[in-house]
């Protein structure tokens, strides 16, 4: 690397010297190989000008998990057929639980590729499933609580097709209740409508991505949440951007949309926290206590002045109306969810003490 650039540069006329390629430090990352099927450039454009026919391949599945949705199924996946894209997508739904989800998607869109599960699954297991018979360039999750508006994929495309192997968008509250916008500010505030398209610094909470590194780092933990924040951490980490797309909208679907459902969901969701850190245990990642008091012991503070300062720069004037009459709610969910990951951290031990 030295050489490289001192041959491109023999008189220093850009940079006065490049002595530094030859320092050793006890900071350098391992080099990791790629593996066959990965591009050399992980952000490049993808170059692919050429237009598409309806026997073409999917350029994008779009995976729909679904666990006892009998009563949302056929809204959400009537949304992502009716999408109008400029190359083949497939739509795949996966389907756990006792229900008749599967039997109502099956009636009504016999096109779709239907996935049953035996038992009720974790989000984890059902996106696995989905990606198993997946045959896109690039693969979303759209789950049963989720409507796209038209053009929602062919945006989703557009910020792909620029090279980035994960692109995130826009999220808008679909649940019209005092729960329903506490959940909304809780869950979605880093994707309000008013943040504006920009690459990412950090990797993204929920994302779609490109197949080929999405299977790179290995299939989606069998979480009850959370399922996507290692992989998405995992490829950030190998050094594939990530995208934000104001204009790749949907709109989320709480079932959180009484006070009592939405702490339930967050004691849940701090229970996921404690089996995420396990997951990271395992893979001899422990938590040191730098990170168990960033986890733990400032989380509450912390995650309360990341949402205020999200609204208050992204949202609009009804937004932050909304904010502050669900604030009560909105600190309950926050405290009830870190009660609930020190129980669970606690009872797992996940602490290195070194």
């Amino acid at each position: 690397r030295f050489d490289k650039y001192r041959q491109a540069d023999p008189d220093h006329e850009y940079q006065a010297s490049y002595d530094h390629l030859l320092t050793t430090t006890e900071h350098t990352s391992p080099w990791e190989s790629l593996g066959p099927s990965m591009p050399f450039a992980l952000n490049g454009s993808c170059g692919e000008d050429a237009p598409c026919t309806a026997s073409d391949p999917p350029e994008l599945s779009a995976i729909v998990i679904s666990r006892d949705d009998e009563d949302r199924i056929a809204t959400a996946v009537g949304a992502v057929v009716a999408q109008e894209t400029s190359a083949p997508i497939e739509v795949i739904v996966v389907t756990s639980g006792t229900d008749r989800t599967a039997d109502i998607v099956r009636e009504r869109f016999p096109e779709v590729t239907l996935v049953e599960l035996d038992e009720p699954a974790l989000p984890g297991a059902a996106r696995n499933a989905g990606l198993a018979v997946a045959r896109g360039r690039y693969v979303s999750f759209p789950g049963s609580h989720v409507v796209l508006p038209p053009g929602s994929l062919e945006a989703r495309l557009r910020a792909h097709r620029l090279g980035y192997a994960m692109v995130t968008g826009t999220t808008h509250n679909g649940t019209d209740t005092w729960a329903g916008w506490a959940s909304y500010c809780l869950d979605h505030s880093t994707t309000l409508p008013g943040r504006p398209s920009s690459e990412l610094t950090v990797f993204p909470a929920h994302c779609s991505y490109r197949r080929d590194v999405l299977e790179h780092v290995g299939r989606f933990p069998d979480l009850r949440a959370g399922e996507d924040t290692l992989g998405n951490r995992r490829l950030f980490e190998l050094g594939y951007g990530a995208s934000r797309s104001r204009d790749v909208e949907l709109t989320h679907r709480t079932r959180a949309s009484t006070p009592t459902r939405l702490l339930r969901h967050h004691a849940l969701r701090g229970r996921g926290l404690t089996e995420l850190l396990a997951e990271e245990a395992d893979g001899g990642r422990l938590l040191t206590r730098s990170g168990l008091r960033r986890h733990l012991i400032v989380a509450v503070p912390g995650r309360l002045q990341r949402i205020h300062r999200n609204v208050d720069r992204w949202g609009d004037d009804e937004l932050r109306t909304r904010y502050r009459r669900s604030f009560p709610l909105i600190a309950a969910a926050v405290t009830v969810h870190w009660l609930s990951g020190w129980f669970g951290f606690a009872k797992r031990r996940l602490l290195d003490r070194r």
